[in-house]
């Protein structure tokens, strides 16, 4: 492969080399091909685009011996220079360090936490059946146990006996356990890589063993020989008297029966609390007002940078064109493209006609979007006020824009947002620094995250009045859209051949909602 031409983007590129795992860590999913990010200098460097630029995800490898917190002091060190040295651009930015993996997987990380602690629970409720049960057979053996001591055998001697007689019931359970874990794994890795990066890839490995065989000995120790010798260091003489299973025997049988149910009653108990808890945050999810409609949503990737759609013009009569013709389709009820603020995309600080100017640094933050005639409604957003984009909002129209009603309810309490003016710092600027849009219309709050609360604000703007390169197709099917995958390709394919859709996904796997959820879509609330 070495030395071949790839053309991407119409643009012809010599592949350099061939990496055996595509897989990004921060996007969870493969990648095909890398190109230099030296090509893209222009728009990420210089004094010009220190306001105004594309996002860049910067990786390091630590010196040997360098700690994560020491590489954290001197990135922020760097980040104050910065604002000393470019106060209009820096003030109030800073920097954020943290590990790959934590970056990766730390929000799964609790989640396994408490997993792993019900499973410990579960092994310690079983581990009291068990010792219940040897505590019993030790009662009915004692007579053979006095023996035993009575011929001289010594409590190392008889450890060694019960420890025999424990140590195969634990290994056998711990060996049963390995069988189901490799049976079990390629499922649990299949359902767990949406939310899991690299789950395709664990396995039972050296470390795994041997943390099992830990568990096993020390199973075998505490709930076998343990309870059972407390039995067999009592008085041996009252094992040879008649009715030896009269008052003491029964006490001390009594005693230690009555503490194991108590211990396996309070950890079952405690397990049924952890499962109703863990049951009601599932619900709680699933009840969250996300401010869209995921049933019946189709998703997939334009990328329209490269030679042919260069102007900002180019770009929004062919995604015009795209969209208008994916909407005439038989089974299209809405259709539009949106910027990938779905996937987490731009933040841009705004300022409000009639507030204060905020200094450098305190400026208020949104998340960012444009979005063509249709995408909201296939997003079934819910609009409260006004109206949503017509196609009528071209670049040659006013500036509008679109509020959720929580930034509505921030700036214009008991006011009617519809008529106010914003402005936000990614348009390009008037000869006064500043683009003042007019807010049309209001929708209820977007959450892209089941889970996590939104921490932004949300501004919409029409597509042709700020065209992007890149952008998420959103087409609302009233049948299956999986079945409208082929037809909304070919539509694409007959206005440019080389245009691929890609990262095709339901709306509901693209937020990585949960399977019930993805079947019945998510309600909304009054």
């Amino acid at each position: 492969m070495l030395g071949r031409q790839l053309k991407l983007d119409n643009q012809s590129y010599t592949i350099v080399g061939v990496i055996a795992n595509g897989r990004f860590p921060l996007y969870w999913r493969q990648m095909d091909v890398f190109t230099s990010l030296g090509r893209l200098t222009n728009d990420i460097g210089g004094e010009d685009h220190r306001a105004h630029h594309i996002g860049v995800s910067a990786y390091a490898r630590l010196k040997p011996g360098v700690t994560v917190e020491q590489a954290r002091r001197e990135m922020l060190g760097i980040a104050r220079r910065l604002e000393q040295e470019h106060p209009q651009t820096n003030a109030g930015q800073t920097v954020v360090v943290q590990p790959l993996r934590e970056r990766t997987v730390g929000e799964v990380r609790r989640p396994l936490e408490l997993l792993m602690g019900a499973v410990a629970l579960v092994l310690l409720i079983a581990c009291a059946n068990v010792a219940s049960l040897l505590t019993s057979r030790a009662i009915v053996r004692r007579r053979e146990i006095a023996i035993r001591g009575a011929l001289g055998a010594g409590v190392l001697r008889l450890t060694m006996q019960l420890l025999c007689e424990s140590t195969p019931l634990a290994m056998l359970g711990g060996a049963l356990g390995l069988i189901l874990a490799f049976c079990a794994m390629p499922v649990l890795a299949h359902c767990a890589v949406s939310i899991l990066p690299g789950a395709e890839d664990l396995t039972i490995d050296g470390s795994v063993l041997m943390f099992t065989l830990a568990i096993s000995v020390a199973t075998a120790i505490v709930f076998g020989a343990v309870p059972a010798l407390a039995v067999y260091r009592s008085d041996p003489t009252e094992a040879f008297k008649e009715g030896s299973r009269a008052p003491q025997i029964r006490v001390l049988r009594s005693g230690l029966r009555s503490l194991l149910a108590t211990a396996e009653l309070a950890m079952a108990l405690v397990l049924l609390i952890g499962a109703g808890l863990t049951i009601k945050s599932l619900f709680h999810v699933l009840e969250t007002d996300m401010g869209m409609q995921t049933d019946g949503v189709l998703t997939g990737m334009l990328n329209l940078q490269g030679t042919k759609y260069q102007s900002d013009g180019q770009r929004a009569s062919f995604v015009a064109h795209v969209v208008r013709k994916i909407t005439a389709l038989p089974d299209v009820s809405a259709a539009g493209l949106q910027s990938s603020q779905l996937e987490g995309g731009a933040r841009a600080s705004f300022r409000v006609e009639g507030c204060p100017i905020p200094e450098n640094g305190q400026e208020p933050y949104s998340d960012f979007s444009t979005v063509t005639p249709g995408a909201m409604e296939a997003l079934g957003l819910r609009l409260v006020h006004g109206r949503f984009f017509a196609w009528s909002d071209g670049a040659d129209a006013p500036s509008v824009a679109i509020v959720d009603d929580t930034l509505a309810a921030r700036f214009w309490p008991g006011e009617d947002a519809i008529g106010k003016r914003i402005a936000t710092e990614v348009p390009v600027s008037t000869n006064d620094g500043t683009v003042w849009r007019k807010v049309v219309g209001v929708v209820h709050r977007v959450q892209t995250d089941a889970a996590e609360p939104r921490h932004f604000v949300e501004i919409f703007v029409p597509y042709a009045q700020f065209p992007g390169s890149r952008g998420r197709l959103i087409v609302r099917s009233q049948s299956d859209p999986s079945k409208l995958l082929p037809i909304v390709r070919n539509a694409i394919h007959s206005l440019d051949a080389d245009l691929p859709l890609y990262d095709t996904r339901s709306l509901a796997e693209l937020l990585q909602l949960p399977q019930m959820a993805l079947r019945r879509g998510t309600r909304t609330r009054k």
